[in-house]
């Protein structure tokens, strides 16, 4: 099915071919796979049904276990790379296999290569930077109001975050409570109002009714 993804470190919205009932997902990257998760399914995705989208896969288990440790490493980046590019970062995507993915504001240009060897020695990792359009300052999917510094700002982010979205659900990745035992929402289903979640080797599908945000978080 296609569906609505937003990669991790990201903000923009790309389309997705997945299979039935995926959550976290892997997709191809310029530094290889980089995880994703799903924000809408095809039934909210209006108009998409003519557009192209890119191929994805569910996480496997080790691999979800790595989504901290990812964020982690988008963070750190992030402090380490403050005022050492030359344009806007819009975005801060790490790979699956090492290495950073840079959003940056603009065009493509000839300096982005020497640019991506200067920051790869600085972070001492592989850096890729890919040119995207900021289409808007205020509101909806853009640059948040407000002034102040964007790239303060997406650390901020980076450490908070409500536990729910509207509606109810849960955010994928949000530690719950069910008849099973404790468990990580790895999908939701708008449609029927259901969560999927996996409780220790399994995966079960509940109603929202059915569980309870942990109030540890862990």
């Amino acid at each position: 099915m296609k569906v609505a993804i937003r990669r991790l470190g990201s903000a923009r919205l790309e389309l997705a071919l997945v299979p039935e009932g995926a959550g976290w997902i892997a997709v191809p990257g310029p530094l290889g796979e980089e995880v994703a998760w799903i924000l809408a399914d095809e039934s909210r995705c209006y108009g998409c049904e003519t557009l192209p989208g890119i191929t994805a896969r569910p996480l496997s288990g080790e691999e979800l276990t790595q989504i901290p440790e990812l964020w982690e490493r988008a963070f750190a980046a992030a402090c380490v790379l403050h005022g050492n590019v030359s344009r806007t970062i819009v975005g801060v995507r790490p790979s699956l296999f090492g290495g950073i993915v840079l959003e940056v504001s603009g065009l493509p240009n000839a300096q982005m290569p020497e640019e991506e060897r200067a920051l790869s020695e600085l972070l001492r990792q592989p850096v890729r930077l890919v040119a995207v359009t900021v289409q808007s300052s205020y509101g909806g999917l853009g640059r948040p109001r407000g002034g102040g510094d964007l790239a303060e700002q997406a650390l901020v982010r980076l450490r908070t975050g409500s536990p729910s979205l509207p509606g109810g659900f849960p955010r994928i990745g949000t530690r719950v409570e069910t008849a099973q035992g404790s468990g990580t929402v790895v999908s939701v289903q708008t449609r029927n109002r259901t969560v999927l979640v996996q409780v220790g080797d399994e995966t079960v599908r509940l109603s929202l009714e059915e569980l309870r945000i942990s109030e540890r978080g862990d």
